[in-house]
């Protein structure tokens, strides 16, 4: 049993949509949640930062900080359930096309956007925001959050008319080599399968944030 609670942030830019030669002209949408191996206690929150809401605090008020982290992540994951609520029953009304990165079913979503022709390109610059919190051996911590094997589950969601319901078209796996001391710094282009032939360009930068007494089971 873990006797400390890590927690890790995993900041990810959806950068930008390249159409190679895709099947179907129509509206897409890229996705992507966060894995964790299922054997450990963890607690995933998904949220879309806003700048302005978002600054960073001196390294002088550590104790304060994570008072007001778990608070604001409390209000912050209230705020996401209830905004993935409304969008999921708008998806069922047909009439949910979200022009800006949101949350659906718990993943992290780019805005839509038309695919009309072959060699496009769309910029997203849409960013999504990760916190993983997890329970660990204060005397192993390395090998602790190491086990984690955190991955980056990514889809890509297609409809023929606006205003419909995506349907999921493919979906790919990225595995994040996450050191708690050096962090990870990827920008790559991931690209989907032959039916699909597409690529998303996505940055991920991830750092261990915290270390504190647990407050999750």
């Amino acid at each position: 049993m873990g006797d400390l609670q890590a927690t890790v942030e995993f900041y990810v830019e959806l950068y930008k949509f390249y159409n190679v030669d895709l099947f179907q002209r129509g509206f897409y949408q890229v996705r992507c949640s966060l894995r964790v191996a299922p054997r450990l206690p963890v607690q995933v929150e998904t949220c879309i930062p806003d700048p302005q809401q978002y600054p960073l605090q001196p390294s002088n008020q550590q104790q304060s900080q994570q008072t007001q982290h778990h608070q604001q992540s409390q209000q912050q994951q209230q705020q996401n359930q209830q905004q993935s609520e409304q969008q999921q029953q708008q998806q069922h009304q047909g009439n949910f096309v979200p022009s800006s990165a949101c949350i659906v079913g718990g993943c992290g979503a780019s805005r839509v956007f038309q695919i009309l022709y072959r060699n496009e390109e769309v910029n997203l610059r849409d960013v999504i925001l990760f916190r993983a919190h997890l329970l660990v051996d204060s005397r192993h911590l390395k090998e602790s959050i190491e086990r984690a094997e955190f991955s980056l589950n990514l889809e890509l969601w297609f409809a023929e008319q606006p205003g419909q319901s995506l349907s999921l078209a493919s979906s790919r796996i990225l595995q994040l080599n996450f050191h708690p001391g050096r962090g990870l710094h990827y920008h790559l282009p991931v690209l989907f399968d032959y039916f699909h032939l597409a690529a998303i360009s996505l940055g991920i930068h991830a750092s261990l944030v915290a270390l504190h007494q647990p407050y999750i089971k």
